[in-house]
């Protein structure tokens, strides 16, 4: 009886230390598997200024950790991490490099990765913020195979 009771808890000890080691890692279904179509940029609505088919979107891809969508001209992917206390960071972004008559746009959507610091995620609506909390870019949730 003793030596099980050892056994229990050596066993014991041995989950509580791994434990205590272990990172917790956040669950991206949150916003992942939606297509966010963006509204806002900058604190301007933008809808009236995009190239016709061309709709700047984001999806986050939670299995594979990975960001892709169009910024209005060029397509664009990379990966990305988000944590628990609503952090989020965009690594490895990539794009097209097209040219269009409105690029301006897509370069203040571009630019949102590398600034991009929290999110706050209310109802269907995205927020991306920068480390001063300021408003970079406004997302509205759609279904997914708008364009699939």
């Amino acid at each position: 009886m003793k030596l099980l009771s050892g056994y229990v808890v050596i066993v014991l000890l041995t989950c509580f230390a791994f434990s205590c080691n272990s990172t917790k890692v956040a669950n991206t279904d949150t916003i992942s598997g939606k297509y966010w179509k963006l509204v806002v940029l900058n604190g301007k609505d933008i809808e009236d200024y995009t190239t016709p088919g061309k709709e700047p979107h984001i999806i986050f891809d939670g299995n594979e950790n990975r960001a892709y969508g169009n910024a209005g001209c060029n397509n664009f992917s990379g990966g990305y991490e988000i944590s628990e206390d609503s952090r989020i960071h965009f690594n490895a972004m990539a794009s097209t490099k097209m040219m269009c008559e409105e690029m301006e746009i897509e370069q203040f959507f571009l630019n949102v990765f590398s600034n991009a610091e929290k999110y706050i995620l209310t109802g269907d609506t995205l927020e991306l913020h920068n480390s001063k909390m300021e408003t970079l870019a406004i997302f509205v949730a759609m279904k997914l195979n708008k364009l699939q």
